[in-house]
């Protein structure tokens, strides 16, 4: 029986505390805009960015939560927070998407529409700003871990979009075709339900206790039966914890003469050089084990 190198998450610096705040106000200006603009482009932008310091919350608290050790109630501490959120997260992103996108459709059948055009290149000029200075603290960190990345490329791809959003409300400004607007929403509204559909799928995935999805087990188990000393390999599991830690349990049957430390040291070595896999739990059985 094995267990080893247990990882620990990276310590939470002050970026994600300014991340958190500067996109509150991000969401703040572009639900103050939506009011008294009435574009709803722009309410589902805000949405979208209150996802994004949802996310950004949890993210801070998960780094908070998984510093506290194991005890005898919850031998896994709190690692499965992350995911858990993530699930929940992606639900309601999911709902409120679909509600925009029937919003937007309904629209459509609206008559005298009017969007303050002006005011909605004032409020995507702030959230361009914001989300800039948001990147540009994000920058030297986004390679300490895989949080902070996926912060930084979210908020990049933000400030991406709004470059690309504010062509058309310039378009709008002065061409008054305020279907645009609808349509922008609509638009936004299907790359964030993919999105969403990405994380609920990532998320169920690891809850399920599935074969992680970059992994062949069938493949892993023909391995390590070509192993010198294994004679068969039965009651495999491999599955994440969160989405950085994979566990490994087997059943190994290995010959008489085997050295089972030595077994046992193999194997952990070609399951974290080629899997990355670093807590395994191994049962050693010989051929006259009954």
């Amino acid at each position: 029986m094995s267990e080893h190198n247990h990882s620990h998450a990276p310590n939470s610096k002050n970026w994600l505390i300014i991340s958190i705040i500067l996109n509150s106000w991000i969401v703040i200006a572009e639900f103050i805009g939506w009011i008294l603009s009435w574009s709803l482009a722009l309410l589902s932008d805000a949405i979208h960015n209150l996802s994004d310091v949802i996310s950004l919350i949890f993210s801070f608290v998960w780094e908070k939560l998984s510093k506290k050790p194991w005890d005898k109630k919850h031998n896994f501490a709190f690692k499965r927070a992350e995911v858990i959120i993530a699930f929940v997260n992606a639900i309601a992103l999911i709902l409120i998407w679909f509600y925009i996108i029937y919003e937007a459709i309904g629209r459509f059948y609206l008559q005298n529409i009017e969007i303050n055009s002006s005011l909605m290149l004032i409020v995507w000029f702030i959230w361009f700003l914001w989300n800039f200075v948001s990147i540009f603290f994000l920058f030297k960190e986004k390679e300490d871990n895989l949080n902070k990345k996926s912060a930084y490329l979210h908020l990049l791809y933000d400030t991406i979009s709004s470059v690309i959003v504010v062509i058309w409300w310039i378009i709008i400004y002065f061409t008054w075709y305020f279907i645009i607007d609808l349509i922008a929403s609509i638009i936004i509204s299907i790359f964030v339900i993919k999105s969403g559909f990405q994380i609920f799928k990532s998320s169920l995935h690891i809850l399920m206790q599935w074969v992680p999805e970059n992994m062949d087990l069938e493949k892993i188990i023909n391995d390590l039966k070509n192993m010198p000393w294994i004679k068969d390999i039965h009651q495999t599991h491999i599955w994440n914890i969160d989405s950085n830690d994979i566990f490994f349990s087997s059943h190994i049957l290995a010959l008489e003469n085997a050295d089972k430390d030595i077994l046992i040291k193999d194997i952990n070595k070609y399951l974290h050089d080629n899997y990355e896999i670093h807590h395994t739990s191994l049962q050693i059985e010989t051929l006259n084990c009954k």
